[in-house]
């Protein structure tokens, strides 16, 4: 199955086709089907007198585990699937939820953000960086305190209110033109975030700082 590396924003949900399931039947018969994600519901709103407009979530493992790639799904003695997931070579910790032309942030009301992560353990928890139109952002850590957490197939966590407070300037890799950018000015850069795979087999030298 795979995880989706990138996910649009959507009012109220997540989006389309990146929450996979399986199936199991016992001798052609009726078929069950199974969850392998769970849900993330970040609420952020803007602070008082300041309205504020949302571009990206990027959402990052802090103890390395997969959020998004292949995985494969344990097979048991009698056949069936059982549900039991693991990331393959390839894989990357990180997420990113799309959030098109931008989502506006009020001090009246929060706004909801969802994203589909792998089902499991997380160690140490996430780290969730929101992005704003003028490049700026504020990185939040959740389910750090107890060392981890389990995140249930099916379910959604929900996460505590927050207010935008931009905290830095950073860099938005999206594209291979944005990738050039940055290599031309990566000794000014303070921080860089990458939100798309970009294949530069062949293509670049190491960018240095």
């Amino acid at each position: 199955v795979h995880f989706e590396s990138h996910q649009m924003f959507r009012e109220g949900s997540f989006d389309r086709g990146v929450a996979p399931m399986y199936g199991t039947s016992r001798e052609f018969g009726d078929i069950s089907l199974h969850h392998l994600s769970s849900v993330l519901r970040f609420l952020m709103k803007a602070q008082t007198g300041h309205e504020e407009k949302i571009t990206r979530v990027v959402v990052s493992s802090l103890g390395a585990e997969p959020l998004s790639g292949d995985f494969s799904i344990a097979v048991s003695q009698d056949g069936l699937l059982t549900g039991e997931i693991t990331g393959q070579p390839g894989c990357a910790s990180s997420v990113v939820l799309d959030c098109g032309e931008g989502v506006g942030l009020s001090s009246a009301r929060e706004s909801a953000f969802y994203l589909c992560v792998p089902y499991g353990t997380y160690s140490k928890g996430f780290k969730a960086e929101f992005v704003d139109e003028a490049s700026e952002s504020m990185t939040l850590y959740f389910m750090t305190d107890s060392g981890g957490a389990a995140l249930k197939a099916g379910s959604v966590r929900e996460f505590p209110v927050k207010e935008f407070k931009a905290e830095e300037k950073v860099f938005i890799i999206a594209d291979e033109k944005d990738l050039r950018d940055f290599a031309a000015c990566a000794a000014s850069c303070n921080k860089a975030i990458l939100c798309s795979d970009i294949n530069v087999t062949g293509k670049w030298i190491p960018i240095t700082k």
